[in-house]
């Protein structure tokens, strides 16, 4: 794992965090799943996949691996409807550490192109980078069964009750930093958006790595 997002999960760490009782039951199905020696499939879910959801799952792909996980997880991101990873959103996770190449060719996904560029983001060098551009859920490369579906929006949560081949479904929402989008400091506000995300995700794996160690 790359230094500095290292240095800023093991300052997470030292917080205290409450989970939600949401948060504590994806912890619960993680823990079930890796007990059960299979391996738990979560896409993260907002309205236009540009934001929330993107940086839910990146850091649900680091948490798990920092907590012993990664083998166990495989994350996805998605939309109600596609727009594009905003930059701002990108930038936030830069900030963090992770580094991001931009490219608008990806021959697996025909939904990239210059105006849905695909980002290639990393944690690690150990572990694979993750291609993070905009799509609807139930696109390609997300799975179509044995998966949760992670709502981190109201929007999404609410216009989306059945999310079809979803085995179950949590909410998860944050409030959308694109409300700033047109103020001077709107990278604090992605910042904070990245910090309270990332704090989540962390407690949530590190509660399953503790439950699935007893």
């Amino acid at each position: 794992m790359y230094p500095p997002i290292e240095k800023y999960l093991e300052r997470i760490s030292r917080e205290k965090y409450a989970l939600s009782a949401e948060a504590e039951r994806l912890a619960a199905y993680l823990a079930d799943k890796i007990e059960s020696g299979k391996t738990a499939k979560l896409i993260f879910i907002c309205t236009h996949n540009s934001r929330r959801s993107h940086m839910a799952m990146l850091w649900a792909a680091a948490c798990s691996r920092y907590s012993g996980l990664g083998d166990n997880t495989e994350v996805y991101s998605g939309g109600t409807s596609s727009t594009a990873f905003y930059p701002l959103a990108v930038k936030a996770m830069e900030n963090t550490g992770w580094t991001a190449r931009k490219v608008i060719n990806v021959p697996e996904a025909d939904a990239v192109n210059a105006a849905n560029p695909a980002y290639i983001m990393a944690f690690s060098d150990e572990a694979p980078p993750l291609t993070c551009f905009s799509k609807h859920f139930t696109d390609e490369p997300n799975p179509r069964s044995e998966f949760a579906a992670v709502m981190v929006c109201s929007e999404a949560d609410e216009g989306c009750p059945l999310v079809p081949g979803a085995e179950t479904r949590f909410s998860l929402p944050h409030s959308d930093p694109k409300a700033f989008d047109a103020f001077p400091n709107a990278i604090m506000k992605y910042d904070a958006a990245c910090l309270e995300i990332a704090s989540e995700m962390n407690a949530v794996f590190r509660a399953a790595a503790k439950s699935a160690a007893r």
